[in-house]
């Protein structure tokens, strides 16, 4: 691989070239291409003493065939790799797929390989001695319990160093914070650090360190951005930390993945650190079923000196193995063991795990499920645990028609945990369930009154087009049902304000018109009709559209315009809204031809006379008793008689189709009865029909 300056290597049979690439004012930069190299070593020249960066090159014959000198750095022969001898500290070597980048920083603050290795407060390690990147025992400086005194030693330090020359002070500040588990004060010290040497940015040792301290402080995607730099690609310390937070965010595959290419470096750790990255393995491999790996990997702990909560999690995971491996009085006992552990965290998984496997088994039913989650809802927040306590609630929740509870459940997921939510499918599932709810039919088993309540509060659920347009309508169509004629109106007001137009929104205002005639308000439902009008409509809209126009008019007194709405109009609907004009307007002849129409002959086959046809001839004998038209009404009982013997208005027509004269005072009688349910029996009991059978 090195050859010694003292010799000449053979030459190789691939030669690489480098090349000068300018960097602005911030530097130079020197670039060898190559796609097959290997880990950075950093070594001193047993034979000259010079300090030496060393990349291999996998493929055979691939080095330089001569020397190349730079003002930074030095580009030595070599028959096989490429040897770089920085002439400075302000020099950076990187490797990256595509080649081998050599910059200069350009300045005087804290470069690449003053960063790199350098621990503690006393003097800089020699450049020949190869250490960890990661190495929280030396980077402690001493015993736990001398960090005041060895912080107060290292701010003593800091305060020494001038004003514009200080990040080398606070580099063995923020790395001391951080092995002692200071993650926010180490955070807080290498934000300083990138105020005063922004070139820091591309430095990987950095940002490595600020990766582990971003993790510990729970910011997950901060750290992977800062741990994935390409800078740190083949140093088997990043990627234990990397498979640490690929575990921390639920990408279990990952997280083995990189563990497995890190792993050769766990013996350089110390008790601590290698318990926490083997219990993030065995996290990793029990989500993924592979319980053989859990088993090894933690195997390997037996051997450890565990803190006091390392051996909790031990038990726990234990646990969790036995469980799925059908031994389930040791399981059980091991979470019951735990259900009371003075750590809160593995306490509250404990009993989690313990609430599940008895809803499995059958000894807890959903209710008293919901009541114990409910209760560790409390005992820990945050991260992974909430959002699966509350994943597992909503389901329990909608197992138990608790819909709105359900719906909350994840609703908060979606808020709190949104990346962990797009795992969960959560909002995925929040609207399928408001489907079920309103557009297959579910929300029928629920109150009118609970049914708008809880459409309301989810209303944002409602899909968009015409599955969305329905549940709506469908929802209306329940509150007219049962009377809450306002809610319903407000529900086809917002369709037809907001989500519809053309045809759609033309054949919903129609609907709301009606709701609004219902509601005893034919002014509003005039000026909706009038506020949605097209210029082209397919025929049925169009003529439903002009018969609901008809009816707000004649409800308003204005029968004139009704009559002239219906111009043309031969339609059996047109007719009945005739009549009504007729009756209204107190044109006793043209009611009378119209209701006779009407009625046809069905007299003829003694046929049973609906409500409306009911009400219609008893108005009918009404008119022809102000028109003294006794011939016609001797007519009716002779053609009726039968037919109204019984049921609605019979003794009425009794009345009015015998030989005797009636007074004044007799015939208002009967006209005010009839007046008081007209409106029940006509038009009124064909619009609750049309809502009760719409959209269905």
């Amino acid at each position: 691989m090195l050859i010694s300056l003292k010799h000449t290597p053979a030459k190789p049979r691939f030669p690489l070239e480098p090349s000068r690439q300018a960097e602005g004012v911030q530097g130079q930069q020197i670039f060898v291409p190559a796609t097959d190299i290997g880990r950075k070593i950093e070594v001193e020249d047993p034979a000259i003493g010079d300090f030496l960066v060393v990349l291999p090159m996998i493929g055979e014959g691939r080095g330089m065939a001569q020397e190349y000198s730079y003002a930074s750095s030095q580009l030595l022969e070599t028959a096989q790799g490429v040897v770089v001898m920085p002439k400075s500290d302000f020099v950076d070597v990187e490797r990256f797929t595509d080649g081998i980048a050599i910059r200069t920083t350009g300045n005087n603050m804290l470069s690449a390989t003053n960063l790199s290795r350098d621990t503690g407060a006393g003097p800089r390690a020699n450049k020949s001695d190869f250490k960890r990147l990661v190495d929280f025992a030396a980077w402690r400086i001493g015993n736990e319990w001398e960090y005041r005194k060895n912080k107060s030693i290292l701010l003593y330090e800091l305060s020494l160093q001038p004003m514009d020359d200080r990040n080398a002070a606070r580099w063995k500040l923020a790395r001391f914070y951080l092995a002692h588990s200071r993650a926010a004060e180490a955070l807080g010290v290498l934000e300083r650090m990138m105020a005063e040497d922004p070139l820091l940015a591309q430095n990987s040792e950095y940002l490595a360190i600020r990766g582990i301290a971003n993790f510990k402080q729970g910011r997950l995607e901060q750290a992977a951005v800062d741990l994935a730099t390409r800078g740190l690609e083949a140093e088997q310390d990043a990627e234990l930390w990397r498979g640490l937070v690929a575990e921390a965010r639920g990408q279990y595959d990952a997280a083995l993945e990189h563990y497995r290419r890190g792993k050769d470096v766990m013996g350089t750790y110390d008790d601590y650190d290698r318990a926490e990255i083997q219990l993030a393995v065995v996290r990793s491999a029990l989500e993924l079923d592979r319980i053989e790996l859990a088993i090894r990997e933690l195997d390997l702990l037996n051997g450890l000196n565990l803190n006091d909560e390392q051996l909790a999690e031990s038990v726990f995971q234990s646990a969790r193995i036995a469980a799925m491996q059908g031994q389930m009085d040791q399981a059980l006992a091991q979470f019951d063991d735990l259900a009371d552990a003075p750590y809160r965290w593995i306490s509250a998984r404990a009993r989690y795990a313990r609430t599940k496997q008895g809803l499995k088994n059958g000894d807890l039913t959903a209710v008293d499920a919901i009541d114990q989650l409910e209760r560790l809802r409390f005992a820990w927040r945050g991260a992974r645990f909430e959002a699966e306590l509350l994943d597992d609630l909503a389901d329990l929740y909608f197992d138990t028609k608790q819909y709105e509870l359900g719906l909350e459940a994840l609703r908060q997921g979606i808020s709190y945990f949104p990346e962990l939510a797009r795992e969960k499918q959560m909002v995925a599932r929040s609207a399928n369930m408001f489907r079920e709810l309103f557009f297959s039919g579910r929300a029928d088993e629920l109150s009118p009154i609970a049914a708008i309540s809880l459409y309301y509060k989810f209303r944002d659920l409602t899909p968009l087009g015409s599955e969305g347009d329905l549940m709506i309508r469908r929802l209306a169509d329940r509150l007219v049902s049962v009377d809450l004629l306002d809610r319903a109106a407000e529900l086809l007001e917002y369709q037809v304000r907001v989500r519809t137009e053309g045809a759609a929104r033309a054949q919903i205002a129609a609907n709301l018109a009606k709701i609004h005639i219902l509601n005893e308000q034919p002014q509003k439902a005039l000026e909706i009709m009038r506020a949605t009008r097209e210029p082209r409509l397919p025929e049925d809209i169009d003529a439903t559209r002009r018969h609901v126009e008809t009816r707000a008019l004649i409800e308003l007194g204005r029968y004139e315009e009704a009559e002239v709405l219906l111009e043309g109009d031969r339609s059996q609907e047109a007719n009945e809204l005739r009549a009504d004009i007729f009756w209204g307007s107190k044109a006793w002849s043209r009611f009378s031809n119209t209701v006779k129409d009407l009625l046809g002959d069905g007299w003829r086959r003694n046929e049973a006379l609906s409500p409306l046809e009911r009400l219609n001839l008893i108005r009918l004998t009404i008119a022809l008793t102000f028109m003294e038209d006794r011939a016609g009404l001797i007519e009716m009982r002779r053609r009726y008689g039968s037919q109204m013997r019984g049921g609605d208005f019979a003794q009425a027509f009794d009345l009015l189709t015998n030989d005797q004269e009636l007074s004044g005072r007799e015939l208002g009688a009967i006209a005010s009865q009839i007046a008081s349910v007209e409106k029940l029996q006509s038009f009124m009991r064909d619009y609750r029909s049309d809502f009760s059978s719409s959209g269905r």
